[in-house]
């Protein structure tokens, strides 16, 4: 998305502690009619689950983890 004379569009969001980070940003797109984006952010967590895609099994790989942590983007 950009403005009327092409610069391209910024928006930030603040999400409050137990939020689910996925599913807010889910719904900021759907609200604000965003095809695609990226997205860059900084913070903590405390439960999240980590994937990767394995290219050899072809399936994501997924680790949990029920701790503090710091994420930054």
């Amino acid at each position: 998305m950009t403005t009327a004379d092409g610069a391209a569009l910024s928006i930030l969001a603040r999400l409050e502690s137990g939020d689910e980070i996925i599913a807010s940003v889910r719904e900021l797109a759907r609200k604000e009619a965003i095809p695609s984006a990226f997205i860059s952010g900084l913070g903590a967590v405390n439960d999240i689950t980590l994937a990767f895609y394995d290219t050899m099994t072809r399936t994501y790989e997924e680790t949990r983890l029920t701790q503090e942590l710091e994420v930054v983007s």
